[in-house]
């Protein structure tokens, strides 16, 4: 019968007993299990009876099914890649078929992932040439999974209940469900960067899922992990790891999925020879998602001008990383996920910098990196430093003694150890409730992972940057003469020498010595003489002129306006110039040449009486090699277009100036009105001269003073206050202002100021291409002017009609001159551009270079309408 249990009840109450528990699962696992077996055939499927398995043995299969492995119970299909029950409907006594299916659909998963994990691992081992980034990740996965095995290897006796086993797989399920969501995530993904950026997006967005800031740690160490390969081609390429012997031949020829790239690019030089050339290219698409488009960008530059160094100057001390700070001592790119590391930064930067720039300063002064080159003797073994040859025989052998027991003990292990690997460590005793630990740090007060990256690079970047591109603005400031061929461009391409400008009119226009046949041009009956010769354009018979005209016209223009002769002090002086040297040939090989004409161009200039008469003439200028990262071909082309525009106002200031000398002379109009004798067609070719004048003089002023002048002085003064700053800090002291913070300037950033400044120019010369209609205006302008002064034969009403012409085309001119005047902030809108986005600066005040071009533009205006002119 039924056991009769005794309580205190019983004794208290007449007849008390326990009452029957009225619930079938208290009654026992068998009781449960022959209730399945009873009702199996009436209500409920055979199925769901299900066959009952031996608790250890159901226990053991269901460990061996999540840690992904096959057992008795469950077998792995390669085909599916799933685990399949090698019979449906396996339960433990006590237990309904359904009740045990969601748990064993969670070991099944996690067997699923870890096989999935294993076959990303062993396929990315097995590529023809994973990247570093992919491998790094598969490693990080194989580790993961060897800490998960390792902490899951437990004996299957310590397994009290299937409630127990699940408990201990619950955290190792979320770390597997993560990785395998990441490998899901970089499918197919073979780039580096877009490898990075995945798996940073990811971890970012797990950091913000409520209950798992626990895998944190987990999840920071694999970022650290799988970003250090693309680190150390960072590190490598500023100059902070290894050597510079990774020219544009080498290795970065094949960095997949880096942002900077090599390609070749074709040029043509000055004698028409095709060349090819690899360059360094900037890819923004392969900036990962952890670094700013600003932080990039200055990696590339200063890179590039490491390249620079490391070419032309090997012995500086940037150009051998590791020598003047040790590879040990070096700012390294690392991330640092706490606060207390990433204080430690600012101090490791500030030393390193110190450091170099004392080197750099011994550098400067001596030509040579004195004291820092690493020596054979302090890589040597201590004992053998001193002269071997003085040693004792017992001092002898007691050194062999020690080098052949060393040489006969085992090699260490190449396997690092578990509790070295920051990984495994952190994979096996992670826990999502536990006491306060050494990881805490990572989990409750780290700076947001958003802006870890910031803190943990780019102060190094800045650094770094700041030294090499205050040491290439140094080099090329004091060595390389940069300053001196700005002035030589500002002297002869923009006709900034007054000397010059007048030496080259009177050759190509003054017809004063005619009489004394001192023109280039053949006539018959008449020898070539020497001395100064003309090419007379307004009285020539024949134009083009040959070659041979041309070289004894402009014959020594340059020289003498470079060197100087005894009859004039506007040159340089030979003595002292430190660019004269034992030769007369000219810096950058300038000299007059032929411009490439299309056969349209070609038939224009054919007509002497054209405005556009001189344009193939122009002035050629090949920088030094290490020069022509800062003075480009595109800014040469911006030079050159200038140059035949200015060349087109010296000859209209000569014809404007002929006309009014015309006025003055015995028996002009203006002596005849006097008496009354002035006709009308008299009358309209007078105020044709004034009205030429004032408007060629005008416009001609604007553009010398204004234009090309006064934006020029505000280059040239930020440019002094940079290579004033850079000598300061030369001399170890702490350049202060802007000029401190154009230290940060690269070159190619220097280039791009230079090439702004251009812009700016033919922005108010009204140069650009949006701005033809403006240059046709002029150019319609310009050639009334020579028209009239070729001479006009016929009736006065072609003088007058000429004449209203050319004052309609002037207003219109000067209407849409008003209109720019008033329009504020219309260059800097359009990138007509002073200094602001160049990272020069602002200029001196008065020089025009930071304020809006409607006030420049009014400049011109009032200058047009002076005295009412054209009232």
């Amino acid at each position: 019968g039924q056991p009769r249990y005794q309580t205190w009840d019983s004794f208290l109450l007449l007849d008390g007993n326990t009452p029957t528990n009225p619930y079938l699962t208290e009654a026992g696992s068998h009781v449960f299990d022959a209730v399945l077996e009873l009702h199996q055939n009436d209500t409920w499927s055979p199925r769901e009876a299900g066959t009952v398995v031996k608790g250890d043995v159901f226990l053991t299969c269901l460990l061996h099914l999540g840690l992904g492995r096959s057992s008795v119970l469950f077998q792995y299909n390669k085909a599916k890649h799933t685990f399949i029950p090698v019979k449906e409907g396996l339960r433990l006594s006590g237990f309904s078929v359904g009740s045990l299916s969601s748990v064993i659909k969670f070991f099944t998963q996690c067997g699923k992932n870890i096989k999935a994990l294993q076959r990303f691992s062993s396929r990315v081992y097995k590529e023809f040439s994973p990247t570093p980034t992919r491998v790094a990740l598969a490693e990080c996965t194989t580790t993961v999974l060897t800490a998960l095995q390792t902490r899951l290897s437990i004996p299957t006796s310590s397994i009290t209940s299937i409630i127990h086993l699940e408990s201990l797989f619950r955290e190792p399920a979320l770390i597997l469900q993560t990785l395998f969501r990441i490998i899901l995530e970089i499918k197919g993904v073979k780039d580096d960067t877009k490898l990075l950026s995945k798996l940073f997006n990811i971890i970012q967005q797990q950091q913000f899922t409520g209950g798992s800031s626990w895998l944190r740690p987990i999840l920071m160490e694999i970022l650290r992990r799988v970003s250090c390969a693309w680190l150390e081609v960072v590190e490598q390429w500023i100059g902070l790891r290894g050597t510079l012997g990774m020219g544009l031949e080498g290795e970065w020829e094949t960095r997949k999925g880096f942002f900077i790239k090599v390609v070749w690019e074709e040029e043509v030089d000055e004698r028409g020879r095709e060349l090819k050339e690899l360059r360094y290219v900037f890819d923004e698409t392969h900036v990962p998602g952890f670094m700013t488009k600003e932080d990039a960008e200055m990696v590339f530059e200063c890179g590039k001008s490491l390249r620079f160094l490391n070419k032309f100057h090997p012995g500086h001390p940037l150009s051998q990383p590791g020598t003047v700070v040790s590879q040990e001592e070096m700012p390294g790119l690392e991330w640092k996920f706490s606060w207390e590391d990433l204080e430690g930064i600012h101090e490791w930067v500030r030393r390193y910098e110190s450091r170099q720039r004392k080197a750099i300063a011994r550098y400067t002064e001596t030509g040579r990196n004195a004291g820092t080159a690493t020596t054979m003797a302090a890589l040597t073994p201590t004992s053998l430093d001193s002269d071997i040859f003085t040693k004792s025989a017992t001092e002898l052998a007691a050194i062999l003694t020690s080098i052949s027991s060393l040489m006969s003990s085992p090699l260490p292990s190449l396997d690092i150890p578990h509790h070295h690997n920051p990984l495994h460590h952190v994979t096996m005793h992670t826990h999502t409730t536990t006491t306060p630990s050494s990881s805490d740090y990572l989990t409750t007060f780290a700076p947001n992972l958003y802006i870890t990256p910031l803190l943990s690079f780019s102060q190094i970047f800045t650094s770094q940057s700041r030294l090499v591109n205050s040491a290439c603005l140094r080099i090329f400031f004091a060595e390389h003469g940069l300053r001196h061929h700005f002035d030589l461009l500002y002297r002869f391409l923009l006709l900034g020498d007054g000397m010059f400008v007048s030496r080259v009119s009177y050759a190509l226009f003054s017809d004063e010595d005619e009489e004394s046949c001192h023109g280039t041009e053949r006539r018959e009956g008449q020898v070539r003489a020497g001395g100064r010769m003309g090419l007379h354009v307004s009285s020539r018979e024949s134009w083009p002129p040959a070659s041979s005209e041309l070289r004894l016209a402009l014959k020594g223009l340059l020289s003498e306006a470079y060197w100087g002769d005894g009859s004039t002090g506007g040159g340089a002086d030979t003595a002292t110039d430190p660019y004269a040297g034992a030769s007369s040939d000219l810096p950058g090989a300038l000299s007059f040449a032929i411009r490439e004409l299309s056969e349209e161009e070609y038939v224009s200039v054919m007509d002497p009486h054209k405005l556009s008469a001189l344009d193939f003439l122009k002035i050629n200028y090949t920088p030094p090699r290490p020069l022509g990262e800062v003075i480009t071909v595109t800014a040469l082309y911006k030079y050159d277009r200038v140059f035949k525009f200015l060349l087109r106002l010296v000859r209209m200031r000569f014809v404007v100036d002929q006309l009014w000398r015309e006025a003055s002379r015995p028996r002009t109009p203006r002596r005849r009105a006097r008496r009354g004798q002035m006709s009308k067609k008299e009358m309209f070719e007078t105020k044709f001269r004034v009205g030429a004048r004032h408007f060629v003089t005008s416009l001609a002023a604007y553009i010398w003073e204004v234009a090309i002048g006064a934006t020029w002085r505000g280059f040239g003064s930020r440019l002094a206050e940079i290579q004033s700053a850079l000598e300061v800090e030369a001399r170890g002291g702490s350049p202060g202002g802007k000029g401190a913070l154009s230290l940060c300037l690269s070159l190619s950033g220097l280039a791009a100021a230079h090439a702004k400044v251009l812009d700016r120019m033919m922005f108010l010369a009204f140069l650009r291409r949006r701005q033809q209609p403006v240059m046709n205006v002029i150019e319609e302008i310009l050639g009334l002017v020579l028209e009239f002064a070729k001479g006009v034969v016929g009736e006065e009403g072609i003088v007058e009609d000429m004449y209203y012409r050319f004052k309609k085309k002037v207003k219109m001119f000067g209407n849409v001159v008003r209109v720019l005047s008033e329009s504020r902030g219309y260059g800097d809108r359009r990138g007509g551009g002073g200094f602001e986005d160049t990272g020069l600066g602002g200029g001196k005040g008065g020089e025009g270079v930071g304020a809006g071009e409607g006030a420049v533009f009014a400049n011109l205006l009032v200058r047009l309408e002076m005295n009412d002119c054209w009232k």
